[in-house]
């Protein structure tokens, strides 16, 4: 397989985008799981709602639209594969669906976990002592 300078551009400029994709992804969990501040979770949650607005618009993620553009593959395929391995079928082909699902469960776990904290600094619930 021969590959020229395009292809090997194309692929450098996929897997970029690609990383800027972990990279995210990665944030957002380790600022669920690890952060209990207000201000953090508020901005990752509007982030959220932002991201599916988006991918209900354009029914596909940004980034997942250029990866596929520059590699020829993206992580909604591998994440609608290993979903359709699992058992998990949608009745639609489309991918944005299951997109549409993780990140509404991620933002409604970062919703849970803003209420969570409110109702503990309200109630003035002391879960560690000084």
């Amino acid at each position: 397989m021969v590959l020229n300078n395009l292809s090997i551009i194309n692929y450098i400029i996929g897997k970029y985008y690609s990383n800027i994709h972990a990279i995210f992804i990665i944030s957002v969990g380790l600022i669920l799981v690890l952060s209990n501040n207000i201000t953090y979770l508020c901005i990752i949650a509007i982030l959220l709602f932002l991201e599916v607005l988006i991918n209900a618009t354009f029914h596909d993620c940004p980034l997942n639209i250029y990866e596929l553009k520059y590699s020829n593959t993206s992580g909604k395929m591998d994440r609608a594969y290993k979903s359709f391995n699992a058992g998990i079928v949608y009745k639609c082909g489309h991918y944005y669906e299951n997109q549409l699902d993780l990140i509404i469960n991620v933002f409604l776990g970062i919703l849970g976990k803003l209420a969570l904290i409110t109702c503990i600094e309200v109630f003035g619930i002391r879960i560690y002592h000084k």
